[in-house]
């Protein structure tokens, strides 16, 4: 069976002085979907997933140490796609690709929209227009796994107690979060296949 990880790595640099080497090469993942490089591949030292028997697909923003999405696969890919063709989406490298015989996986970072109004409405148009380019893609490709950090919670408080900024956000805009909820539930509707990344604070 295919092993796949999603994480969200807060910074590549960060995470690989913190060790991540050492934790992918204990996980031994076949595919490891990366989320928040917050740096190009200039800025680290490719070799080091090299050296564990990955193949490595960067799509980083256009904004310096900022957003970028990346998939390692230990699987050679018939195809890899770089973003998704909307353009201020792919300005922020929020989406990235590989296609194999059997299946697809996808790495997606989505908006927060915590730091603002504007940053909010561009998280609804971009939950539209990812539902639209999903639908459209699953015609040529059924078998799409689509992991990634969403940036969204759906209860108003989580099991240990620990409130994420998300979840304080969905308590000060409930009509906001509900319609982001309801995107991602039309994502399952649609019959993708969906990795929930749920990380909590020890």
């Amino acid at each position: 069976m295919t092993k796949i990880i999603s994480y969200n790595i807060n910074g590549i640099r960060a995470a690989l002085r913190k060790g991540l080497d050492d934790w992918l090469k204990a996980t031994n993942a076949d595919i490891v979907c990366l989320q928040e490089l917050k740096a190009n591949k200039e800025q680290f030292d490719e070799n080091i997933f090299i050296s564990l028997g990955y193949s490595c697909f960067w799509n980083s923003a256009e904004k310096p140490g900022y957003s970028g999405v990346a998939i390692l696969t230990k699987i050679k890919p018939k195809h890899v796609e770089y973003g998704c063709g909307i353009k201020e989406i792919d300005f922020e490298g929020r989406i990235i690709r590989v296609d194999f015989d059997d299946f697809s996986v996808m790495s997606a970072y989505f908006p927060s929209g915590s730091s603002g109004d504007a940053r909010q409405v561009f998280k609804m148009k971009f939950l539209s227009n990812f539902q639209d380019y999903i639908n459209n893609l699953k015609k040529t490709l059924p078998n799409l796994i689509i992991s990634g950090d969403y940036n969204i919670r759906f209860n108003a408080s989580s099991e240990d107690g620990n409130d994420s900024l998300q979840v304080r956000t969905m308590v000060k805009t409930p009509l906001i979060w509900q319609i982001v909820g309801i995107g991602i539930i039309a994502l399952v509707i649609a019959g993708i296949a969906v990795i929930f990344e749920r990380l909590s604070r020890r």
